[in-house]
């Protein structure tokens, strides 16, 4: 009996329940955490439209122009380049995205994005989407369903996506490329650099290097306890795509309080920072992100922690090793061969890529004269440099300012 009124009772809440839990309104965003849990009552909460706009219209809206480039790489990965023309630029700037987002990460704060600022400086802008991203998921013979199309890590997409993106716009531009990588991002442009100095000097003006991941030393991120095990069962996991971001990505939209919970986990991930990260921002993160990963790269990163933190290569493993490397362990990556200029960008309360391990990367890995600057963004984490409240009067002024000198030194 008391099952059955407990049931009745249950059923007779639910419909109270539901619009606390599930978002049924025509609202989005709003402009703290704990509005979203009101959201179907009102709170400070809008509908923002760009939010579910493709990235083609996104550029066409707030630009007037938007060019689309599909690229073949020497592996057959199939990728989609956009990029914002213009007459007698300043220069080309090539936006590399971080390691769960493609193009979109650039341009998630409507006529205030990243990328649009950019243009509007007067750059050309080119925003790529590595393989496995949104835009870039085709292949000449692969689906993506196939773990085999996941067979890559960032290593690859250093040796063949940059390559095949640089060539493609020198051979529209007849320029050298600004390139401004983020967290995954920079890390492939320091491969890429390392393994081919003579090709970087074609292609690179200088690099922008933004929350840089190369050694892990000092990472406190929560992050780490993820890694341990992953490696341990990646025999069990085998190769194929990264689904747990995917999962949080569906429940992000329709429920209500997922907003709120993640505001209270970000600092064990990616670093504390009160107050910092612009909830009106939430929908675009998870309509777009955490898409592309694939478990290589998970297992990469965690090599580079767990095995003395060298920036080596993939660890194959002894038998595989030597066949491919012709030694037992992995090589470093030889980043004294790197040339051209550095700027780096960093959070102070990064749990990622944490200052001391920026400290390491430019103090020990990279020659003297390389590293031209280091800006320290204050209060920021991992993913504040794209979703901060004050973010155009902190990265993006880095930037400009990285840029204004860049300019002065042509």
């Amino acid at each position: 009996m008391f099952r059955k009124r407990s049931s009745i009772f249950l059923f007779l809440l639910l419909p109270v329940l539901i619009p606390f839990v599930i978002n049924i309104s025509s609202k989005n965003a709003c402009t703290n955490y704990f509005d979203y849990l009101k959201i179907n009552f009102g709170g400070d909460c809008f509908f923002n439209p760009d939010v579910v706009l493709p990235v083609p219209d996104l550029i066409e809206k707030y630009t007037g122009n938007v060019q689309t480039y599909n690229i073949t790489t020497e592996d057959g990965y199939i990728l989609t380049m956009f990029r914002i023309p213009r007459t007698n630029p300043k220069g080309i700037i090539l936006l590399q995205p971080p390691i769960s987002a493609g193009s979109i990460a650039w341009l998630s704060d409507g006529a205030n994005s990243l990328g649009f600022s950019l243009w509007r400086k007067g750059y050309e802008v080119w925003l790529s989407n590595h393989r496995g991203a949104s835009y870039s998921r085709k292949h000449v013979s692969l689906l993506d369903a196939d773990p085999t199309f996941w067979n890559f890590g960032f290593h690859e997409i250093a040796v063949y996506d940059l390559e095949t993106q640089f060539n493609v716009i020198f051979e529209e531009t007849k320029s050298k490329i600004i390139f401004i990588g983020y967290s995954m991002g920079a890390t492939e442009a320091l491969i890429y650099a390392s393994l081919n100095p003579e090709k970087t000097e074609n292609f690179i003006d200088s690099f922008i290097l933004v929350a840089p991941l190369t050694v892990l030393k000092h990472l406190s991120s929560n992050f780490k306890y993820i890694l341990y095990p992953m490696l341990f069962l990646k025999d069990i996991f085998k190769m194929g795509e990264f689904l747990t971001f995917e999962i949080v990505r569906w429940l992000a939209q329709p429920v209500t309080i997922v907003p709120y919970i993640v505001d209270i986990m970000t600092p064990f991930s990616m670093g504390a920072t009160p107050n910092e990260m612009d909830p009106a921002l939430f929908p675009y993160v998870f309509a777009h992100h955490g898409r592309g990963i694939s478990h290589k790269m998970i297992y990469h990163y965690g090599q580079i922690f767990l095995n003395n933190n060298n920036f080596s290569m993939y660890d194959y493993g002894t038998e595989h090793n030597r066949l491919k490397y012709g030694s037992d362990r992995p090589p470093d990556y030889p980043l004294q061969n790197v040339k051209k200029p550095v700027y780096v960008i960093y959070g102070d309360k990064d749990a990622v890529a944490t200052p001391a391990d920026i400290n390491i990367l430019c103090t020990d890995l990279l020659p003297k004269g390389t590293v031209r600057g280091t800006f320290a963004m204050p209060n920021h984490n991992h993913i504040d440099f794209m979703f901060s409240r004050y973010r155009k009067n902190k990265t993006y002024q880095a930037l400009f300012t990285i840029l204004d000198n860049i300019e002065m030194n042509k």
